[in-house]
């Protein structure tokens, strides 16, 4: 009831099968149940195998023991497995930098030489950037992701609370109106108009005549080149072009039409999602911190209502505090029970701070009340230390993969960005340069063939 898919639907299908009388008892179907997991987990079916010998226990003592034995060998192991993960990562991760940030502007430095004197056409270059390579990068992004343990991940807010998907628009406010947009009809409106921008310069050439020659029709070889543009004619007949640079920097804007269209409707789509997740975030960050201090009131005895109000006074001013004294209010102004105050749909503290992680401490805190303060003080303290676990692995794998990220970070926003700029300066010169160079030795033969036509007639009438 608490959990979420996969796992949720796996312990549903235990029951099942104890109430289809496929298996006698639970024992039976989650022993059958766990043999799936040795593959994959095996500190997972040695914890459930200990909380099944907790019910055996005669001793209170000895049965605690057990369960906390049980917690300590998945905090242990999933530990070790995120530092061998760590470890792991650092080949996949310098991988993943050559062919997503390094191959790109390498590629960019030759391109001036590879598209004016070999015969490689846009398409070629299209499938290789755009299409072959985003691929590649992207597999392997997530076939690295896809091999990191368990833990606790990050979920889509606005799937696990629908009140929140009407911030996945562009929001405006007038005084006290709001008024939403929709971020896929602005971003397509304003990609369209840059996209049409860089066409300008192709929609002059087929439709205007040479200002020069308004007279001739429009299939005549006198066009209107703006900013240069022209479209030269090999010996294959075949059309190629703009050899103008300011036609080629108006191309820019077909590249800035999509880049900065898709970005605009991902900011607008996420922004303010986002920021209601960092706030959950900073949260989650001191929640460790919060969980002990309310298990260590709860072991002393007080009632729920009353430990989330000391816990409270003690953290103000923290994202902490403000989530147990929003707890506390409404406990004490709503009259609400402690599970209402956190999890009622319209005033529960987790409406203001969705997180999947808190979600489920509260739920376990919620169960475990009712079993008596001591036990829900126990609960809160292990998952306390297991997200100090978790927080600590992910800072040691923050620390091992620091070089090589920190040297991403400053290509992507700096040497690639200028290694580009270069490159299209470069490639905009020599293109330049072949058209014009072009044009004059046009312009030589056709002169040469006049004077030789000149001479040749001259000496026929001799």
């Amino acid at each position: 009831e608490h959990l979420s898919p996969p796992l949720s639907l796996d312990l549903k299908k235990v029951l099942w099968d104890v109430e289809t009388s496929k298996f006698e008892s639970i024992k039976e179907s989650l022993d059958y149940y766990l043999e799936s997991w040795k593959k994959w987990n095996m500190e997972y079916i040695e914890a459930m195998h200990l909380i099944e010998g907790s019910l055996y226990e005669g001793s209170e003592d000895r049965r605690l023991n057990l369960l906390d034995k049980a917690l300590e060998v998945m905090l242990n192991e999933t530990y070790e497995k995120m530092l061998h993960y760590a470890h792991n990562l650092k080949s996949p991760i310098t991988m993943l930098h050559m062919l997503g940030i390094i191959l790109p502007i390498l590629g960019l430095v030759i391109l001036p030489l590879v598209v004016s004197f070999m015969e490689v056409k846009w398409f070629h270059l299209a499938i290789l950037y755009d299409l072959l390579l985003p691929i590649i990068v992207y597999y392997l992004g997530m076939s690295i992701l896809s091999s990191r343990p368990t833990g606790y991940g990050d979920t889509d807010i606005s799937e696990e609370n629908p009140e929140l998907k009407k911030y996945k628009s562009a929001i405006i406010r007038f005084g006290g109106f709001e008024v939403r947009l929709s971020p896929l009809m602005i971003c397509t409106l304003i990609g369209a108009a840059l996209i049409f921008i860089s066409l300008v310069p192709i929609i002059m050439y087929y439709t205007l005549p040479d200002p020069v020659h308004f007279d001739i029709p429009l299939d005549s070889d006198k066009k209107f080149w703006l900013l240069e543009y022209r479209a030269s004619k090999t010996f294959e007949g075949e059309v190629v072009g703009p050899f103008g640079i300011g036609a080629s920097a108006l191309s820019i804007f077909f590249v800035l039409g999509l880049g900065f269209s898709l970005g605009l409707y991902f900011k607008f789509k996420s922004k303010n999602v986002i920021q209601i997740r960092n706030k959950s975030k900073e949260l989650e960050k001191e929640f460790a911190s919060a969980l002990f201090q309310l298990g260590n009131r709860l072991g002393d005895g007080l009632p729920a209502e009353m430990a989330f109000e000391k816990v409270a006074s003690s953290m103000e001013g923290t994202v902490s505090g403000s989530f147990c004294e929003l707890v506390s209010q409404n406990i004490h102004r709503l009259g609400m029970s402690v599970e209402a105050a956190i999890f009622d749909p319209k005033h529960g503290a987790l409406v203001y701070f969705p997180s999947s992680m808190i979600e489920s401490s509260m739920k376990v805190l919620s169960e475990s009340i009712k079993k008596g303060p001591r036990v829900a003080a126990q609960a809160l303290i292990n998952i306390s230390q297991y997200i100090n676990q978790i927080h600590t692995v992910n800072e040691r794998l923050k620390d091992l993969m620091a070089d090589i990220i920190s040297s991403m970070k400053s290509q992507i926003k700096f040497m690639a960005p200028v290694i580009a700029g270069i490159v299209i300066g470069i490639t905009s010169m020599v293109t330049s340069i072949i058209g014009k160079l072009s044009a004059q030795m046009a312009t030589i033969a056709a002169s040469n063939e006049a004077s030789s036509g000149a001479m040749g007639g001259g000496g026929q009438e001799a």
